[in-house]
């Protein structure tokens, strides 16, 4: 076997070689060319290892920086400022009448009373004075009113027969008293003949003539007596005449009910029963029983708001104070009003204790609306105070010295925020008025600015 021999430039350096796992022969590297490529793997990995840490640090999430919280402002305005009131109640017509029906009057025994409906204006329909609005049949009425008028006739011919009766036994009595007249006189006159008479002829004579006065003398006695009884039965005929009549005068006016007249101007409202289990409008052909209402007339002309104040606050409460009233039916309708009338008493209502007191207030609208009806619910600003002002800030805008009281602001400037004192004016639960320290257009903090003093 040939020896494995290596050739040799004349420039090469001699390379020691190393045997490869495979059993064959490579030659080992250079130190210097292995040092550098162990520094460029470590710069390699330096740089990957950087890069890492880089993307690493950007996707991380860092918390936002907290801004500084903003000063809520407001600019100071000018106009009215009101000190008001609210109340709540219900709206109610100052003019209604209610209808009843006819409380027929007379002897029970005699007329038949029955009320049934013959004729009703529809519910709803517009009314004048004067105006049907309903009727009864007047059927019942006029059979009264017949036999009434029958009775009245027959006392007043009994009246005449008692009347005639007693001019009668008026002329009789006296009669009779003429008649004793003439027996005194022929009795006095046989007493002339006495002398000549025997004794008992002449006792006779005189027993003769002095009952004949006597008699005279009864009859004189019983005259105002037989005059008082005549007159009796003329005045018991007289009285039964004039029940007769006034029976009969009520059958006319209970005729006259039959017909039921508006006695105002107004809208006609028809009420509403039970019957049969259920709620139903009166209508034709029902049968009411007397003093029954029936319909109601509301005078959408005299609309007024009845309320309530708080006890407390009844004594802010002026008359003829200005207000303007809100319908919970009509968020668009506003109806300027004035405090008409405030009650003289508190009362509790409902189920509310006896010390929670409210005092009843009335209040007169200026203007009407044809939307507007009865028992609406409203709520009422009575104006208590106003005032004009050219600076008009929110209350919480004004700030106090804790010390002296003394109000004050702070108004934004180029320059950071200027504490001004101030004079306040009127004052509502929302705004206070300004009469000196700000002006219109002025931009005043509504909470306390940072770092304030």
């Amino acid at each position: 076997m040939q020896p494995v021999t290596e050739s040799r430039s004349p420039s090469a350096e001699t390379v020691p070689a190393e045997v490869s796992p495979a059993g064959g022969i490579r030659p080992l590297q250079p130190p210097a060319r292995r040092r550098g490529r162990i520094a460029l793997w470590v710069v390699v990995a330096g740089g990957a290892v950087a890069a890492a840490a880089f993307l690493l640090n950007r996707g991380r999430i860092t918390p936002a920086q907290p801004a500084p919280a903003a000063i809520r402002t407001v600019a100071v305005r000018s106009g009215t400022l009101e000190r008001t009131l609210r109340l709540v109640g219900q709206t109610a017509a100052e003019r209604s009448v209610e209808l009843r029906a006819p409380n027929l009057r007379g002897r029970r025994g005699r007329g038949d009373f029955r009320m049934l409906i013959q004729d009703l204006v529809p519910s709803g329909s517009r009314v004048s004075k004067g105006d049907v609005v309903a009727s009864f049949d007047p059927m019942y009425q006029q059979i009264y009113l017949d036999d009434e008028r029958a009775q009245r006739i027959n006392a007043e011919a009994v009246l005449d027969k008692n009347r005639a009766a007693y001019e009668l036994r008026l002329q009789s009595h006296r009669q009779e008293i003429r008649a004793a007249q003439a027996e005194i006189e022929k009795a006095a006159h046989d007493l002339k003949t006495m002398p000549v008479r025997s004794a008992i002829e002449a006792a006779k004579l005189q027993l003769a003539y002095e009952e004949a006065r006597a008699t005279y003398e009864r009859l004189l006695k019983e005259t105002p007596l037989v005059e008082a009884s005549a007159m009796a039965d003329v005045d018991r005929a007289r009285l039964e005449v004039e029940e007769a009549l006034v029976e009969e005068r009520r059958a006319q006016a209970n005729l006259d009910r039959m017909n039921v007249r508006a006695p105002i101007n107004g809208v006609a409202i028809v009420s509403e029963v039970f019957h049969a289990g259920e709620r139903k409008q009166i209508q034709v052909g029902d049968q009411l029983r007397r003093g029954q209402p029936y319909m109601q007339i509301v005078d959408l002309d005299s609309i007024i708001v009845q309320a309530t104040a708080n006890q407390v606050d009844a004594e802010t409460l002026r008359l003829n104070a200005p207000a303007r009233v809100y319908f919970d039916a009509f968020p668009d309708l506003v109806l300027p009003a004035r405090l008409d009338s405030i009650g003289p008493l508190a009362k509790s209502f409902g189920q509310r204790p006896d010390f929670v007191a409210q005092v009843p207030v009335r209040l007169t609208l200026e203007k009407q609306d044809p939307r507007v009806i009865p028992n609406l619910s409203v709520g009422a600003d009575v104006i208590l105070a106003t005032e004009e002002s050219e600076g008009i800030v929110p209350r919480e805008a004004v700030f106090y010295d804790p010390e002296s009281q003394q109000p004050y602001a702070f108004v934004k400037t180029p320059d950071g925020w200027e504490k001004r004192e101030l004079e306040l004016g009127l004052s509502n639960h929302i705004a206070v008025a300004v009469r000196s320290g700000l002006s219109e257009g002025d931009i005043v903090a509504a909470e306390m600015p940072n770092g304030a003093f």
